[in-house]
């Protein structure tokens, strides 16, 4: 089975990112995400692509406590590599719109639900490719 599609890699991997929160007035507010995951080494002649994600979202704090926002979401993800590595079949790039809803449950805990539809999708080789994702989940600030 295709390295690539099976779960865990068995590399280790660098993972770094940057976040930032600005209030731009008093209902609006801007996020800017950024990451990046390096494979530091390979295993049984098999190492994943690079991946590099970004994300620019704008929320409306004017509804009280629903907070609906709009995201656009970037990746870019380098083949994979080694003899092991399906490398015809790895690797491309995607922007997706994702528009949502954010709601505090707790003074540290909310909730969150989006769509992510896609404005640009090129993989290389055959690869399965989302029509729409959905997301839904919970997050916590310590």
């Amino acid at each position: 089975m295709d390295r690539g599609l099976q779960p865990g890699t068995g590399t280790t991997q660098a993972v770094i990112g940057a976040y930032h929160y600005r209030r731009l007035g008093r209902d609006w507010a801007l996020m800017v995400q950024a990451q990046a995951q390096i494979a530091l080494n390979a295993r049984q002649d098999y190492r994943p692509g690079t991946i590099g994600e970004a994300s620019l979202a704008v929320q409306w704090m004017g509804l009280g406590r629903v907070v609906p926002q709009l995201q656009i979401n970037a990746r870019i993800n380098a083949q994979d590599s080694g003899l092991n590595a399906d490398v015809e079949n790895s690797g491309g790039e995607q922007v997706y719109l994702a528009p949502g809803l954010s709601m505090p449950l707790a003074a540290r805990v909310s909730a969150f639900a989006h769509v992510q539809l896609p404005l640009y999708q090129r993989v290389v080789g055959w690869q399965l490719a989302p029509r729409v994702n959905l997301a839904a989940g919970l997050t916590a600030r310590f």
